[in-house]
């Protein structure tokens, strides 16, 4: 039960450092998940705290973008071509 309670901390953490990301630039949720390229109702559902990133395309993406690489211990290098 305490991996559980780890879990939805952890969640709960991106969550809210997603979000203050999206505000920081300023962006809509609309644009955010434009950006990331996921659906609107997915990319809510991450700043809410119902969802995390499953893919690990996503997670390097948001990775590269909110440098949460060192927040979460991912060790990903992705480089993405100029869109």
């Amino acid at each position: 039960m305490g991996s559980k309670v780890g879990m939805t901390r952890k969640l709960m953490k991106f969550s809210r450092e997603i979000r203050a990301w999206r505000e920081s630039v300023p962006y809509t949720q609309r644009e955010a998940a434009r950006v990331l390229d996921v659906p609107l109702r997915t990319y809510e559902g991450w700043e809410s705290g119902r969802s995390a990133p499953r893919m690990l395309a996503q997670v390097a993406v948001l990775g590269r973008i909110m440098n949460l690489t060192r927040h979460y211990g991912i060790g990903i290098k992705c480089e993405l071509s100029e869109q």
